[in-house]
């Protein structure tokens, strides 16, 4: 009889990645990284960018307006009523006439030089804004309600809360939360000590807003890292010196129990105070000087 011979039993054999195929899958794993964190800097510095720019428009507008204006600051202007009237302080319909004595003086700056305390109700980094609006000088539209609430836009009005000044400035389309304020070292709301680092006069400040239920921006608005990315593109890269200066925002000491700092050293320091780059969360707030 014939037998047929059995069959050798096929044997599979696991396969597993070669050296060169891992070394493949690896280094497309490394490209991929490497472009979503280069596309997350562009990001970044296009935002940043963003912040210079609005810096800049805001001092062509200062200096235009002072061009235009007999050399008064915006907000310092003290014949704002007699240029722009109602649309400087609108009574509207139904409004009591007596009250436009008051909105007049509301309106007008003090003309002593500075943006400090001035009008009846509005200081002076208030009507800053606001004149510059009415000069067609930047496009936002301030206007004062009837009861000297200042306005912008659709965006309501803003009463006090928790002893924060009611206000409403521009805000940054650079990043959320962010926005303008303009004064002089002067004004005690604007700045504390009288100075910036030993200056004196008209500064930018870009911050972040520091309550809820108004806008006044003077807070913590950016990282030193990122702040010593402004300073070195458009000044010497120092943040207790030249145009571009950073400090401190008041609310970046402390957030979510973890100190943030923006400095090396505090000012006056006997050593040169550098930006602490290492830090990447908000702990700065950056001046523009004005008269530098």
């Amino acid at each position: 009889m014939y037998h047929t011979p059995p069959r050798k039993a096929r044997t599979e054999r696991k396969q597993g990645f070669t050296l060169i195929e891992m070394s493949i899958v690896l280094v497309a794993i490394a490209l991929i990284v490497a472009a979503i964190i280069g596309g997350q800097s562009l990001v970044k510095q296009s935002r940043l960018q963003k912040v210079v720019t609005e810096a800049n428009n805001y001092k062509i507008a200062i200096k235009s307006f002072k061009l235009q204006y007999n050399n008064y600051m915006p907000g310092d202007f003290p014949n704002a009523w007699a240029y722009w009237k109602t649309g400087c302080a609108d009574l509207g319909s139904g409004r009591d006439p007596a009250l436009q004595d008051e909105f007049e003086s509301g309106c007008n700056g003090n003309g002593n030089g500075i943006l400090d305390g001035q009008g009846t109700n509005q200081s002076g980094y208030i009507l800053a804004w606001r004149h510059l609006s009415l000069a067609g000088l930047i496009p936002d539209k301030f206007t004062i309600s009837e009861d000297h609430e200042i306005a912008i836009g659709d965006c309501g009005h803003y009463g006090d809360y928790g002893g924060c000044p009611m206000q409403v400035i521009p805000g940054s389309k650079a990043f959320e939360r962010r926005g303008w304020s303009v004064g002089h070292t002067s004004d005690s709301d604007f700045v504390w000590g009288g100075s910036i680092h030993g200056y004196v006069g008209h500064a930018l400040i870009y911050g972040t807003h520091i309550c809820d239920g108004c806008w006044h921006y003077t807070g913590a608005s950016l990282s030193a890292q990122d702040a010593a990315y402004i300073d070195k593109k458009t000044d010497d890269g120092m943040p207790t010196s030249g145009k571009v200066q950073a400090d401190q925002g008041w609310d970046g000491w402390a957030q979510a129990g973890v100190a943030r700092v923006c400095r090396s050293a505090p000012w006056p320091s006997a050593s040169p105070i550098t930006y602490k780059t290492t830090e990447t969360e908000p702990g700065c707030q950056v001046y523009f000087l004005l008269d530098y």
